[in-house]
């Protein structure tokens, strides 16, 4: 039978993944089953707070990093979409800090702002 190339075509408006490369295969003759896996990637989410006093975010479930605000912020992503609380701390030590629940998805900017 031959070498068979295996590609996974995402739709055109397809904003959350990446393809995977082309996978080829040898496949033999007969009644055998190949499996085939292609894992697709997901792009970055992007998380931007702009509309906001000065300050810090941290939203320890969804990453690491703490942003300064205003800000934005890149997201690696390994699921579609992710939701987690994230805390405003002012740079006015006078005001308390603000938590919000943001959801995060693959491909998209998350635009929030604290009042």
């Amino acid at each position: 039978m031959g070498p068979h190339t295996f590609e996974f075509v995402l739709p055109p408006d397809a904003e959350c993944c990446r393809p995977p490369p082309p996978l080829t295969r040898d496949i033999e003759e007969g009644d055998t089953v190949f499996p085939v896996t292609l894992a697709v990637g997901f792009k970055e989410a992007k998380l931007r707070v702009d509309r906001s006093p000065s300050g810090l975010l941290r939203c320890r479930s969804l990453f690491r990093a703490d942003l300064a605000v205003p800000g934005q912020l890149s997201v690696p992503m390994s699921v579609l979409s992710a939701t987690g609380l994230c805390t405003m701390t002012s740079s006015d030590p006078s005001q308390a800090p603000m938590t919000k629940e943001v959801t995060l998805a693959a491909g998209q900017t998350t635009e929030i702002s604290w009042p």
